[in-house]
């Protein structure tokens, strides 16, 4: 795969290039100039089973697409 482009046509959103098997891709994407986003907060509604180990994991992932898992994070529900 072989592309040129002017780095002035990038936009802010994703443009995304198949490398092959196993869902190998190459996405593109222009940050802006200041990002003045350096805090986030969020809930969200997770369903558990109504009993024993419920593991969840948490992905972080930056703007330059660096992703960093945490470890399992175990709820445990006792009926």
């Amino acid at each position: 795969m072989r592309e040129r482009r002017p780095l002035s046509e990038i936009g802010y959103g994703d443009t995304v290039h198949d490398a092959g098997g196993l869902r190998r891709r190459m996405t593109v994407f222009r940050l802006p100039e200041q990002n003045d986003c350096y805090k986030l907060s969020d809930q969200v509604e997770i369903p558990l089973r109504p009993e024993g180990d419920n593991p969840l994991w948490v992905c972080v992932t930056t703007e330059d697409g660096f992703q960093a898992w945490s470890s399992p994070i175990f709820l445990f529900r006792t009926p």
